[in-house]
């Protein structure tokens, strides 16, 4: 199953059920959105529908949920099992794919005051689906991936369960805080575990990427909070990167992705890790941050901070997935 149907078979799963919970709605342009018993064509309620199904794709901010959690969950499940059916990996990535997508969901109609002023692309904003459809959006995906997990084991169901909640913290309070790198600095190791679990292995030697991985996760939640800083900070948030300049923040996180990378290096004699794997995942990391840099330093612009971000999560994933790899086999 490629990336491109598994996204849209979640997204066509998920209208049906979505539409039981919606009115038929319609946007004026004054006081939003307003209910309506007028009639319609079917070519308009086809086309609502469309948006709908538009909104609810975008909801799950498909580009970082596919390439930056489901992929790598996947990729981290066939390094614990060469063996592992298609039908069991399809189900991890349609589960992680529902997870996260949900903390999406939620993301959007949390931020939804904050969107309006300085996010006029996203789907809430743009009316494609309302306030309302976002949040069971996220209640019935977190639903279908937690159904999706046990499928798989208790374990996946656990690690599942441990990133919603990280999640949801996230959504509703941890991001306007201090503590906003927390959910990113156990949620993102816990990937592995979570591929491993659903391949039906715990290997404890994995738990130390929480610690070898803190420094990278705050530097991908600094990353992701870049490029939206200053209209965050006139919102009031006040996470780490809105505490400092701009160009200290950003000096910060891409110390942080150059320190993380020599820790992972400099722990690999101790670990056992298998340099000629460790290795190369480490060089394809430190050209990644180099392109960062690069690509900041010549155009200065948000654009290029939203790049950073992207660059900083394959960063994340090369050096994390040529670790998992390199570890001493058992």
């Amino acid at each position: 199953m490629s990336i491109e149907n598994a996204s849209s078979a979640v997204c066509v799963m998920l209208a049906p059920p979505l539409q039981l919970f919606q009115h038929r709605l319609s946007l004026d342009g004054s006081n939003g959105c307003q209910m309506t018993d007028s009639a319609q064509s079917p070519s308009a309620s086809l086309e609502g529908l469309w948006k709908q199904v538009v909104g609810a794709f975008h909801l799950m901010q498909p580009l970082e949920t596919i390439l930056l959690q489901a992929l790598p969950a996947v990729l981290f499940m066939r390094l614990a099992s060469t063996g592992t059916d298609l039908r069991s990996l399809a189900t991890l990535f349609l589960a992680v794919i529902a997870i996260y997508g949900a903390v999406g969901a939620l993301n959007d109609y949390c931020d939804y005051s904050l969107d309006k002023l300085a996010k006029p692309r996203k789907p809430l904003v743009r009316g494609l689906v309302t306030p309302k459809f976002a949040l069971w959006q996220a209640l019935v995906l977190a639903i279908t991936g937690m159904l999706l997990s046990v499928r798989l084991n208790l374990l996946t169901a656990c690690f599942s369960a441990l990133i919603l909640l990280l999640g949801v913290w996230y959504d509703v309070q941890a991001k306007r805080s201090l503590l906003s790198w927390v959910p990113y600095a156990i949620g993102i190791p816990t990937l592995p575990l979570w591929g491993f679990a659903a391949a039906g292995r715990f290997e404890r030697m994995l738990l130390l990427a929480y610690p070898l991985g803190a420094l990278l996760s705050v530097a991908l939640n600094m990353s992701n909070t870049l490029p939206d800083r200053e209209h965050d900070a006139a919102f009031g948030l006040r996470a780490l990167t809105h505490r400092l300049k701009q160009k200290q923040a950003i000096l910060l996180a891409w110390g942080l992705f150059a320190v993380s990378i020599l820790g992972f290096g400099a722990s690999a004699p101790l670990v056992g890790n298998d340099w000629k794997i460790l290795g190369p995942g480490l060089a394809v990391g430190t050209l990644l941050l180099l392109f960062m840099m690069a690509d900041y330093a010549t155009f200065r612009s948000r654009k290029s901070l939203q790049r950073n971000w992207i660059t900083g999560g394959f960063l994340a994933l090369s050096v994390g997935l040529a670790w998992v790899a390199s570890l001493p086999k058992r």
